[in-house]
């Protein structure tokens, strides 16, 4: 499973990420992976 974030631009032009499992925005990709790391970390455990 993959979860793919969702690129939203402000209205100066800026990118975040949004992550589609919790709403969360991030300003840059590591801060995204981290998140999805740590807080859903529980969907790919092949247990």
């Amino acid at each position: 499973m993959r979860l793919k974030a969702e690129k939203i631009t402000n209205k100066h032009g800026d990118v975040f990420l949004r992550c589609p499992r919790c709403g969360k925005l991030f300003k840059d990709s590591k801060s995204y992976t981290k998140h999805v790391n740590k807080a859903h970390k529980h969907l790919f455990n092949k247990e």
